[in-house]
């Protein structure tokens, strides 16, 4: 008789970026904005006047005064995505038997999270997670010496929960939007104010004299603005006959197969249109208007 044997393997993976890209930061974009901004058309007037470098100066190094909300300098990158992330494996296999009966049984369980940053303003977790189970078993019956039946299973079953996509890869989208986004426009959010003591919803930020019709995106915003769920499995079982028919005719075999597979995709996307806070250009008094789009 075959000896039980039982295989456990446990694993947990970080991981991080190598090699992180480096970006200017907001003053030195803002002094790089106004030098290519001359040197397409000297009679432009200035992006970004001194008072505006000035005062975001201050934001940065957090002076008496400053005003993050008026003068921002935000590091789009360090608010939409973490700097590592973990993935958690498991395996797990049984075999034994003997000359009757022979099987084998394994199963493996894949937890991947996502590097995009979770907020706690939120009331739903807007990361990433995966999680993969497989299934599978083998079994082989001699119910005579003529006779063999093998039985076997396999699934994989799959679920994944994360923010709404637009092309199926959210990771590259936020990614894109924090490199190709203004540091110095706006905030990511602004905080409650007396008007707004009782809002529940987050007061995402928008450039100064920004309408419906001026079309632009908040990378914080569209982060949190909606949720995706999503399950699919596939199961396939297969039963197998195998008779020696010698008793007929010497080598005559008869084979015989029978399949079944089954298949299940379902998925959920919540979502709303955010509400979003610009300062009015000459007062800087708070608008809220609505995200477009």
């Amino acid at each position: 008789m075959g000896k039980l044997a039982i295989n456990v393997r446990v694993e947990n993976a970080i991981s991080q970026n190598t090699q992180s890209l480096k970006i200017a930061d907001p003053v030195t974009y803002m002094k790089l904005f106004n030098e290519g901004t001359l040197t397409r058309d000297p009679t432009q007037p200035l992006p970004f006047n001194q008072d505006k470098i000035n005062n975001t100066i201050n934001t940065i190094n957090k002076a008496p005064g400053y005003n993050p909300y008026v003068y921002p300098a935000v590091d789009w990158l360090s608010v939409l995505l973490k700097k590592r992330t973990s993935t958690q494996r498991g395996n797990m296999s049984i075999s034994g038997g003997s000359p009757l009966a022979r099987y084998y049984v394994a199963g493996s369980y894949n937890l991947d999270h996502g590097n995009l940053a979770e907020d706690r303003n939120n009331n739903n977790n807007n990361n990433i997670k995966f999680q993969n189970y497989q299934l599978r078993s083998n079994v082989n019956l001699n119910l005579t010496k003529t006779t063999e039946v093998i039985l076997r299973f396999s699934g994989t079953f799959s679920s994944y929960q994360g923010p709404l996509t637009t092309d199926g890869s959210f990771n590259s989208d936020i990614y894109n939007l924090a490199l190709h986004t203004s540091p110095v426009l706006f905030p990511a959010y602004f905080p409650a104010d007396s008007a707004n003591l009782t809002t529940q919803h987050i007061l995402f930020g928008a450039p100064q004299g920004t309408f419906n019709s001026i079309p632009f995106n908040n990378p914080y915003a569209l982060l949190l603005r909606g949720h995706k769920t999503s399950s699919e499995s596939r199961v396939l079982a297969q039963l197998e006959l195998n008779q020696k028919l010698d008793f007929l005719t010497k080598g005559l075999h008869f084979h015989g197969l029978f399949e079944t597979n089954r298949y299940a995709y379902f998925d959920a996307n919540l979502g709303y249109k955010p509400f979003i806070i610009t300062l009015h250009p000459m007062t800087e008094q708070r608008i809220i208007i609505r995200l477009a789009g």
